[in-house]
């Protein structure tokens, strides 16, 4: 199983130093996983990348969306996860 943690997932999504190293982890055949508050935490990072300026504001919105839709489609959500009784 492969976790993707919040830094590395705001490292390819804003594209910082080294985010081609996050590329291999992001694919289906790694079955990504992530901590529940991916999305929080990267939302507080975009908006505090805003404010310092180091991206434009009007980036925000485009970011956000992509980074729904790639948690989206990565992520398994709890209802799909297969349960084990035993």
């Amino acid at each position: 199983m492969t976790v993707i943690d919040t830094s590395a997932f705001v490292k390819f999504l804003l594209q910082e130093h080294g985010w081609e190293d996050v590329l291999p982890y992001l694919t289906t055949a790694s079955s990504p996983e992530t901590v529940d508050l991916l999305v929080t935490e990267s939302a507080n990072v975009l908006w505090k990348s805003a404010r310092s300026g180091l991206i434009e504001k009007e980036q925000v919105p485009e970011l956000f969306s992509s980074m729904e839709l790639l948690y989206t489609k990565r992520t398994p959500r709890p209802e799909t996860r297969s349960t084990v009784h035993g």
